[in-house]
């Protein structure tokens, strides 16, 4: 056993030359790393390690990246808490890198895969097309994920690479799907919010961008781990420092991939205009990572980011009372029906979240539980609160009604301003979808107010229900 303790411990300290000799890599990054995790690393390298160079361990760094600034933006990444301005840092750093990018031709076995992958969306293209129609994520990038995930097997899924028609084991576990088209879209549906805080649709060619939304789709582990993306960047000379061999299992030292990552992918089949000169080093993870435009809008930005989100609705959303209540909307992919109360929950639920405010806030599944969400604004009966009066209401407020000549509530809806609301409508007849009324006749006499909630208050303080604080925002 010592025996071969001792070659393991030797072979662990000629993989670390190797890499701080050959490749630059800083005794820091090296030395601290076990034997066990180094030999584990290498795993199939083994011989190449000793004897020839077959698979990339980390390839010539690019001319004029400063990779130790690479390196502290990506720990500046890793500590952002943020999802929005985590998202909006990884971005900013892709477009910084994209300029540099090139392939590592030397790594045989990727290449092939790549050349295989050029061919393999030439030939099904139309299919990523139908997918890319369907969920606004562009056909390429949907390409380079499956093939990430199955090497282009349309008999697996696009979320693992499990074999369809059977219950995924890896993650996300227990998803089941026997066509690939369906499954699909699921898996990319999934990732809405990262797509639009990105801002991608299916004709996007901002490889960036796409580089991005691929990170968060394979998931943050390495970010986590302050190293380059091997689901991103294998087969490129961005340096790879590590890797995770099976889900939640990662294992620092040389990487061992056969397959090309989605930027080396998408640069082999998207035309993208040639810099003069690659761009400065990205400003969000360095100078200030707590930053975003959203943010800077303050109290009444984000009650406007409320009142667009939800006119983006307006004529959509057959009215339908059920337990399928969406928890966030999307414009792209509007839900098939829902009620007023699960309108206004899901439209505020998806700004506070995109505000990173809070990821999961609910002011309540019903108009009863809704009418105590929120601060107090106006009670009707309430002593001294007077007759309703729009001049005191501020855009974004839950304006709550009675049921049909009734004095209990029974509708809600959202006031946009100059003595309007919009609501899902209440009807199932046609075109009795999300509409925008006037707060006069039949909204004054038949269903009248009965109270009206602020979820975002003057100071920026965010409430839920039972008028509890629940965030601020930024």
């Amino acid at each position: 056993m010592t025996k071969e303790m001792d070659g393991a411990h030797t072979y662990a300290e000629k993989v670390r030359e190797i890499l701080k000799d050959k490749y630059a890599l800083s005794s820091a990054m090296v030395d601290g790393v076990g034997y066990m995790h180094l030999w584990a690393g290498a795993g199939p390298a083994g011989n190449y390690l000793r004897v020839s160079e077959t698979v990339n361990v980390v390839t010539k760094p690019p001319e004029n990246l400063d990779l130790s600034k690479l390196t502290e933006t990506n720990v500046k990444i890793k500590n952002i808490k943020g999802k929005t301005q985590k998202i909006k840092a990884i971005y900013e750093r892709n477009q910084w890198l994209v300029p540099h990018i090139t392939r590592d031709t030397s790594n045989k076995a990727v290449m092939n895969s790549l050349e295989k992958f050029q061919k393999h969306y030439a030939k099904n293209k139309q299919k990523y097309e139908t997918v890319s129609q369907k969920t606004g994520v562009p056909p390429e990038l949907i390409a380079a994920i499956h093939w990430r995930e199955s090497s282009g097997d349309f008999s697996r899924y696009l979320h693992n690479g499990d074999p369809l028609g059977k219950k995924t084991v890896n993650v996300p576990k227990g998803i089941f799907f026997t066509d690939w088209e369906e499954a699909a879209i699921h898996a990319l549906n999934q990732k809405k919010y990262i797509r639009d805080v990105v801002g991608i649709d299916s004709t996007s060619k901002d490889v960036a961008k796409m580089m991005t939304f691929a990170e968060y789709y394979n998931g943050l582990g390495y970010i986590n781990h302050k190293v380059n993306s091997v689901y991103v960047f294998s087969g490129s000379n961005i340096p790879l420092e590590g890797k995770y061999y099976k889900d939640g299992v990662f294992t620092y030292g040389p990487v061992v991939d056969k397959n090309p990552g989605v930027a080396v992918m998408l640069l082999s089949i998207i035309d993208i205009p040639k810099q003069e000169s690659p761009q400065a080093i990205p400003s969000v993870p360095l100078a200030n990572p707590g930053s975003t435009n959203i943010s800077k809008k303050g109290t009444e930005g984000a009650r406007e980011e409320v009142l667009e989100l939800a006119k983006q609705f307006e004529g959509k959303v057959p009215y339908y009372m059920d337990g399928n209540r969406p928890k966030y909307m999307d414009p792209k992919s509007p839900p098939k029906a829902m009620d007023c109360s699960d309108f206004t929950s899901a439209i505020y639920r998806t700004i506070l979240r995109d505000l990173d405010v809070c990821e999961n806030i609910d002011i309540g599944a019903n108009t009863r539980t809704q009418i105590n969400s929120g601060q107090e604004v106006w009670t009707a009966g309430k002593k001294d609160a007077g007759s309703f009066d729009t001049s005191n209401l501020k855009k974004g407020d839950l304006i709550l009604f009675t049921s049909p000549n009734s004095s209990q509530v029974g509708h809600v809806g959202i006031y946009l301003g100059n003595g309007q609301f919009i609501h899902e409508s209440g009807s199932n007849s046609k075109g009795g979808n999300v509409k925008i009324s006037e707060l006069k006749g039949y909204w004054l006499k038949t269903q009248k107010p009965i109270s009206v909630r602020r979820i975002i208050a003057d100071d920026g303080s965010v409430y839920g229900q039972n008028g509890k604080k629940v965030g601020t925002i930024k």
